[in-house]
């Protein structure tokens, strides 16, 4: 007997975690800001599905926030 899974928001059964996993990201994403939260750049609020592409881009665009707050410096001086 296949044991269902059950959204703990609508009450919907799933056969595996991942077909879980995905409709609790597209029906409730907005009741589950946390997980959302962490595929997004800190900095330009961009979405990745994938943790590592997000942290690439993060990655990159602290290396620009870096340099922009270091140009910034030397122009002030």
């Amino acid at each position: 007997m296949l044991q269902l899974l059950t959204c703990p928001h609508c009450a919907a059964g799933f056969a595996t975690h991942g077909e879980l996993h995905a409709h609790g990201y597209e029906v409730h994403r907005d009741l589950t800001p946390k997980e959302h939260d962490q595929l997004q750049c800190a900095y330009c609020a961009g979405e990745f599905k994938e943790r590592t592409m997000r942290d690439e881009h993060v990655a990159e665009n602290r290396r620009h926030a870096a340099e922009s707050r270091d140009a910034q410096k030397g122009a002030g001086s």
